[in-house]
């Protein structure tokens, strides 16, 4: 299993990473399969608010798996409110602007939802996605970015890995387990490439992470790892975002916080790593067909045994 991994470059070379402070940002995180069909591709959407923007010249994700596409979803949030206030679970005033959405809590500091344009701040190159803050006005300081990538499940190399088995020799189901890894700046896990580039910029001071499963309601959850949470999602706010309409998927919430310190201020999350399992009944297709087939074929000989028995007793 590999690692996706959140990094800055400074925006000059003795600030954090050089001896300073490190930036810190706050991880949102959903992941979630399009379709029910298990090959269907993942969609992972990566959230991420940063604290001392005016300082940070790009900020960079690497993927350890090839992704088909990245897609900017702010401005899709900016055209949904209700979806602001579904995403941060909180009540929140706007103030529009053409590319930036000036966001203000009713508690803490107001932060601009910026979207995301392909090709001036946001670019990709091989597996990692880089935004550009250097065009960016910046009137305020903190900023928060949204966007999603579509992983083709034959890239996955183990994202979502799926076994099934049999309940028994003789039942009508098989159990299908789908084990999701993700990891998030597990730094062993990264290649030498992937490191030679960390390496020249610093690491995120990770705040907090919040890591969203969307599954069926069907699915039955196995977690050894601590405390975690769930809820339906209402489909009338959520269909915009790309969720099905027809089906209430449940949203499984994994977090981290990082500890305050003793005096002033807080630690920072290393890395974030969470191993669920999820699992559900199949039926037997092929079986239950070919017990069909079997079964009409024994009734249609039973049933012409039963003529040739008549005839022959009656004499026609």
């Amino acid at each position: 299993m590999y690692s996706f991994v959140l990094w800055y470059t400074p925006g000059c070379t003795n600030c954090a990473g050089q001896g300073g402070d490190k930036k810190e940002a706050w991880v949102h995180i959903n992941l979630w399969k399009e379709g029910s069909h298990e090959k269907g591709p993942i969609k992972i959407d990566f959230g991420i608010m940063v604290r001392g923007i005016d300082d940070i010249k790009s900020i960079h994700l690497y993927s350890p798996f090839a992704f088909q596409s990245c897609e900017d979803l702010a401005g899709l949030l900016r055209e949904n409110p209700p979806l602001i206030r579904a995403v941060f679970n909180e009540s929140y005033e706007f103030d529009s602007g053409e590319q930036d959405f000036i966001i203000r809590p009713k508690e803490g500091d107001p932060f601009i939802l910026h979207a995301l344009l392909m090709g001036q701040d946001l670019n990709v190159q091989g597996r990692i996605i880089t935004i550009n803050t250097e065009t960016m006005g910046k009137p305020l300081k903190q900023y928060y970015f949204r966007f999603r990538i579509t992983i083709p499940r034959e890239n996955d190399r183990g994202l979502i890995s799926t076994h099934k088995r049999d309940i028994s020799r003789f039942s009508d189901y098989l159990t299908s387990t789908e084990i999701i890894d993700f990891r998030l700046n597990d730094i062993r896990s990264c290649d030498r490439e992937c490191r030679n580039h960390i390496g020249r910029g610093s690491l995120f001071g990770i705040r907090s992470v919040n890591y969203f499963i969307l599954r069926d309601p069907a699915d039955l959850v196995i977690y050894h790892g601590g405390e975690t949470r769930c809820r339906h999602l209402e489909p009338e706010i959520w269909e915009p975002y790309g969720l099905p309409r027809e089906k209430r998927l449940i949203a499984y919430h994994f977090y981290q916080r990082a500890p305050k310190k003793d005096g002033n201020g807080h630690e920072h999350i290393r890395d974030f790593s969470v191993l669920v399992r999820f699992q559900r009944q199949e039926a037997k297709i092929l079986i239950i067909l070919a017990l069909t087939l079997l079964l009409g074929l024994l009734g249609g000989l039973a049933a012409g045994l039963a003529a040739n028995f008549i005839s022959f007793k009656l004499g026609w």
